[in-house]
């Protein structure tokens, strides 16, 4: 009956290991999709200073709309390419952080099953009277039969620990492989604007600054006459 109980306990906590596995495994993928695979998923409208991108995820969809808003806001200054790293930057980052404190969180579950298992073991050879026959030196049927079930107990409870270890060396491996793939994509995300949005946008300030100064002199020339 003893060890029906921890099967139960060792059950429900590989439930819930597996559970919380499985909810890094989803973000560790939506994470490694935030860059398109290929800048041919992108496009710049110089005219209108708006970023467009083919690419289906929602935290790339966010950079790229923080981008727009700032190039908007800022059409008429020089923009900053370090401004807009640091957007890109920080949307990455907050991404990385929460499957950084969720991965370990398997191992936790894993050795909060094993104390319980340990210490459900305890109470049932100390109100078992095992405890109490051993103490005084009797090592009948009580005494034996509760040290088996303490083992026993610790022994299926230790499977959470091995589970919950396993599970998150697994996690571990896909968000490295993950963030290895991301880096790669940011680079290149970050190369295409600098090769490919940098020079319409300089272009389109010095076009600005030539009409500006053809406007100023044929006002001028106005005004004089």
């Amino acid at each position: 009956m003893d060890y029906i109980v921890s099967i139960i306990f060792v059950l429900i906590f590989a439930v819930w290991e597996l559970h919380q596995f499985n909810k890094v495994r989803k973000l560790t993928a939506l994470y490694k999709n935030i860059f398109p695979k290929s800048t041919g998923q992108l496009e710049f409208d110089s005219q209108n200073l708006f970023i467009k991108s083919t690419h289906n995820s929602d935290l790339f969809k966010n950079i790229v709309r923080t981008l727009n808003r700032y190039l908007g806001e800022n059409s008429d200054q020089v923009s900053d390419y370090h401004l807009m790293k640091d957007v890109v930057d920080r949307n990455r980052e907050v991404a990385e952080s929460e499957i950084e404190t969720l991965i370990p969180f398997t191992q936790y579950i894993g050795l909060v099953g094993t104390m319980i298992g340990i210490f459900f073991g305890v109470v049932v050879l100390v109100f078992g009277n095992g405890l109490k026959n051993l103490m005084s030196g009797s090592f009948d049927g009580f005494a034996s039969s509760g040290v088996t079930e303490l083992l026993g107990g610790v022994a299926i409870a230790v499977l959470t620990s091995a589970l919950g270890l396993g599970l998150t060396m697994r996690s571990s491996y896909l968000f490295k492989e993950a963030k290895r793939i991301v880096e790669l994509r940011e680079n290149a995300f970050l190369g295409w604007i600098q090769a490919e949005m940098l020079p319409n946008l300089s272009t389109d300030m010095t076009s600005t600054l030539v009409k500006m100064t053809n406007n100023l002199r044929d006002f001028n020339n106005t005004f004089s006459s």
